[in-house]
C-alpha cells in the first residue's frame, strides 16, 4: 500500500508471508522426542522458531513457550498475541512444546491431562528440555528462560517449584494458576470439576496434589507476573498471591497489572506495554540487549 511517494508500508501477503521484513520459513523446524507416557508410548512434538539472522556456527539462548488450555497446541499459525517469531527476533531461539493434554494428537493424547496437570505435561517438558540440550547444539541451554500463559502459566508456576525451574535464568507467568483452592473463584467452575475430577469437596487429593502453592518455599528463579483485573477466569488474586510469595521470599521479581484486560491483552496500547516489559524482562536475564535499548538506539518511535 502506497501512502506516499517517499514512505511504503506493506501489508497482510504484499509482505510476501514476511520475507520483506526477514522472516522465512527456513526459520522454522520441527522435533519430536519420547514422551512421558509409555501406555501408550507417545512421541512429544514442538516446533523450532529461530532468528532471521541464524548462523549454525552460534549459540542463542532458549526461550521455552508453553501454551494455554491445557487443551490446546501451537499449531502452523500467526497472531499478535505469544508470536514465537517475535521472541526469536531478540535473539532466541524458541522451541513450542505440545505436551501431553494438547489437541491435534489423537483424543487419547488430549485426555491423558486430566487429573495430570502437573504430572505427565510437566514430564513431557522435562525431557523436552533435556532433548534440547543434547540435539540442539545451537541453543544454549545455560542461558534459557521460560514463558506461559493461562495454563502455559500454571506451569510456570509449578515448573518454578521444581527441579526445571532451577534450569531458567527466567520466568513469565501470565494469567496463572497459583492456588487450586482459588479455582473456586473462577467464572468456569466446569473446568476445574473436569479436570480434577469432581468439585474441592468430593475429591480434595486430587486439587491439592498439582497445586503449585504447595512448593512455594523451592521458589528462587526471577520471576515476571502479568495480571488483568477483568479476568474472571483466573482472578487478580492469583497473580497477587504468586508475586507476594516471590517478593517475601526475596526472589528478584516484578509484577505487571492491567486494569483494563481480561484473560488476553487485546488493546494495541497494552500490547505494546506487555511486549516491552516481557522482552526487556527475558533478555536481560538471557544476557541479550534488552528491546527498549534496542529500539531506542535504533531510533525507533512507538
Amino acid at each position: 500500500m502506497q501512502t506516499s511517494s517517499l514512505h511504503t508500508t506493506f501489508i497482510s501477503s504484499n509482505s510476501r508471508s514476511g520475507s520483506l521484513f526477514g522472516l522465512s520459513r527456513t526459520q522454522v523446524d520441527e522435533i519430536y522426542w519420547a514422551g512421558a507416557n509409555t501406555e501408550p508410548e507417545t512421541n512429544v512434538h514442538a516446533w523450532v522458531v529461530k532468528p532471521s539472522n541464524f548462523d549454525p556456527k552460534k549459540t542463542y539462548p532458549l526461550a521455552y513457550l508453553i501454551h494455554g488450555g491445557p487443551q490446546g497446541a501451537w499449531t502452523d499459525s500467526w497472531s499478535t498475541r505469544w508470536n514465537p517469531a517475535v521472541f526469536a527476533e531478540q535473539g532466541f531461539v524458541v522451541v513450542s512444546p505440545n505436551p501431553t493434554g494438547s489437541t491435534g494428537y489423537g483424543q487419547d493424547f488430549v485426555d491423558a491431562i486430566q487429573g495430570q496437570w502437573g504430572g505427565l505435561p510437566y514430564e513431557d517438558l522435562v525431557l523436552g528440555f533435556d532433548y534440547i540440550k543434547e540435539h540442539l547444539g545451537y541453543v544454549d541451554t545455560d542461558r534459557a528462560v521460560a514463558l506461559g500463559a493461562s495454563y502455559g502459566g500454571y506451569m510456570m508456576n509449578w515448573i518454578q517449584g521444581h527441579d526445571l525451574g532451577r534450569k531458567f535464568k527466567a520466568l513469565v507467568t501470565h494469567d496463572g494458576v497459583f492456588s487450586m483452592t482459588s479455582q473456586l473463584a473462577s467464572e468456569e467452575l466446569y473446568f476445574p470439576f473436569h479436570e480434577f475430577k469432581g468439585p474441592l469437596w468430593e475429591n480434595p487429593d486430587a486439587w491439592s496434589e498439582w497445586d503449585p502453592s504447595r512448593f512455594a518455599d523451592k521458589w528462587e528463579t526471577p520471576h515476571l507476573i502479568i495480571h488483568s483485573d477483568l479476568d474472571y477466569r483466573l482472578t487478580m488474586n492469583e497473580g497477587l498471591s504468586a508475586f507476594n510469595v516471590l517478593q517475601t521470599r526475596g526472589v528478584e521479581s516484578q509484577l505487571l497489572n492491567f486494569p483494563d484486560e481480561n484473560h488476553w491483552v487485546l488493546k494495541p496500547e497494552n500490547s505494546l506495554l506487555w511486549h516491552e516489559v516481557v522482552l526487556d524482562w527475558i533478555n536481560a536475564h538471557a544476557g541479550l540487549e534488552k528491546y527498549t535499548v534496542a529500539r531506542e538506539e535504533a531510533g525507533v518511535r512507538v
